[in-house]
């Protein structure tokens, strides 16, 4: 059975033809138009100042959500009474 639902089946890596290529001459990219006088760049300012007030607005709102959680300090380890002999004593010898 298994050698009938395999026979001839062999893996091809390589990409399937599923339509043939018909490559053109492609699209010209159009020429630029010849720039008229005072037809340039023009930015409306209020619409500006109104942007960025709303993006400071935005910014405080979700500054106040977004805060890092500070990590708890770890507490200090209690001293051992030892620690302060063995302390001691390289103090002496060193």
């Amino acid at each position: 059975m298994y050698s009938v639902l395999h026979r001839g089946s062999v893996v091809v890596d390589e990409p399937v033809s599923v339509v043939p290529e018909q490559r053109g001459s492609g699209t010209p990219i159009p020429a630029r138009p010849l720039a008229e006088s005072g037809a340039g760049l023009q930015i409306d300012q209020a619409r500006l100042t109104r942007i960025r007030s709303e993006t400071s607005a935005v910014s405080e709102l979700l500054a106040g959500i977004f805060v890092e959680d500070q990590p708890t300090p770890m507490p200090p380890a209690p001293a051992h009474p030892k620690d302060a002999e063995w302390k001691d004593e390289i103090r002496r010898v060193g």
